[in-house]
């Protein structure tokens, strides 16, 4: 739809501090079917700017989410370059190849509800079910182990907490009632009580631990009040830095001079860093592709180097496959990380894949490294030109029996010619003996 009443989520927060449960719950899951929707309509392309300014709640408390190639929601875009917005929406640009993954949206998805649940007074409050559940969803989201993190949507829609209806609670009152009795009745209450007692500091831990959030996430409204009444006060990060690096400067010592080009350097590749993650976001893979180039010479964190790496030789084989650049920035990855499995793989992939390479040289790189990595046998371009390579022996084999039955046949017809003229000779010299009177 082009136009729809209602106001963003950041400013319904502030308004209304109080919900309903029902209708919090109808949030959370209405928010993720719209993320659902929006990858499915654009062929499973990325959101990449969910948080509190790009939700909207209609009249009627549903969630939809903003067009943002729309011109008029130009300011969500401003908005995110704030501090607290940064700190706690923006997924960390040190996972770089993560970027146009599901993960850049669950991340997203799980800051966006921990927003909702730290700035709103839910009622009736949420049972420790319920805080457990919603809990362990935000953990799975923003974990930064694959194998514990949701690999789709559809998985996270069935662990969401249903909201239980009141006849029941009712009837599981009365139930939990009767089992107490019973169980006070056979001397076990002390050990009920003791597990009470263990939950209401597991509640307590969950509550200090929404206090710290509710913290983190008031700067952000805070600061959002700050803007719609006038120009901030607070300088961005980069400007503290400039201003701290002009103050050394101007002391023109060798230690300020040198602290100065530290700290020049350190602010530079953060910027790289920012600079490779929006470009690559926003499919401006050539101009990634340079600044990845330029990361590789100047980030000295090596966890991240690793990453762009990867990145760069990705694009590199994309962006110009009849090219040895891939294959040229593998081999100098692998030299650096020698025990890297994942830039052994890449190297691998497109050195597979390069057209400017024979068999012959394909197989004396690829075979040291599926020895040290036999993984690499799994790679779907390594399994293709293993097949390559048996077709060319094959059709090798061939050629040379089809050469040697050639040659075969050829000293078959030339014994062949010899014997013949052999025989004639002598038939000839019988002849001339007897003619002879």
């Amino acid at each position: 739809m082009d136009c729809v009443s209602g106001e963003l989520l950041i400013h319904r927060v502030r308004r209304y501090p109080e919900i309903e449960k029902e209708i919090l719950f109808l949030w959370i899951k209405q928010l993720l079917i719209q993320i659902e929707q929006y990858h499915r309509c654009r062929n499973y392309q990325c959101y990449k700017y969910i948080n509190p300014y790009t939700v909207l709640v209609t009249k009627n408390d549903d969630i939809l989410l903003l067009d943002m190639d729309a011109q008029s929601n130009e300011f969500v875009l401003k908005n995110m370059q704030k501090r607290a917005m940064r700190e706690h929406f923006v997924k960390p640009v040190v996972h770089i190849k993560e970027s146009t993954k599901i993960t850049l949206d669950l991340y997203g998805y799980a800051k966006t509800i921990q927003f909702i649940l730290a700035s709103m007074k839910a009622s009736p409050d949420l049972t420790r079910w319920e805080e457990y559940r919603l809990s362990r969803i935000i953990e799975k989201c923003l974990s930064e182990d694959s194998k514990k993190r949701y690999k789709d949507l559809k998985q996270m829609e069935k662990e969401l907490p249903d909201i239980r209806r009141k006849a029941d609670s009712r009837i599981r009152r009365i139930g939990i009632a009767v089992i107490a009795s019973f169980l006070l009745g056979t001397g076990m209450y002390t050990c009920l009580y003791g597990r009470q007692i263990r939950k209401e500091q597991e509640k307590q831990v969950q509550t200090e631990n929404i206090k710290h959030i509710e913290t983190d996430m008031g700067n952000i409204v805070q600061e959002d009040a700050n803007a719609a009444a006038g120009p901030a006060d607070g300088l961005d990060i980069a400007e503290e830095k400039v201003n701290v690096m002009e103050q050394y400067l101007l002391r023109n010592t060798v230690k300020d001079n040198q602290e100065v080009i530290r700290q020049g350097e350190e602010l530079h590749r953060e910027i790289l860093r920012y600079l490779a993650a929006a470009y690559d976001r926003e499919q401006s893979k050539e101009r990634a592709l340079q600044i990845y180039r330029e990361l590789c010479a100047f980030e000295d964190q090596m966890e991240y180097l690793e990453d762009v790496y990867t990145q760069r030789i990705v694009l590199e084989r994309e962006l110009h496959p009849m090219e040895d650049m891939a294959v040229e920035t593998g081999k100098e990855a692998v030299e650096r990380f020698p025990a890297s499995e994942q830039l052994a793989k890449d190297y691998a992939e497109s050195v597979a894949m390069y057209t400017g390479l024979d068999q012959e040289e394909k197989k004396a790189i690829l075979q040291p490294l599926v020895e040290h990595f036999p993984k690499i046998r799994e790679l779907e371009s390594y399994i293709e030109w293993e097949s390559e390579q048996r077709t060319d022996v094959s059709e090798e084999n061939r050629e040379q029996k089809e050469t040697v039955s050639e040659e075969n046949r050829e000293q078959k017809e030339t014994v062949s010619e010899e014997n013949a003229k052999q025989g004639e000779a002598e038939e000839s010299d019988i002849w001339l003996v007897s003619a002879e009177p």
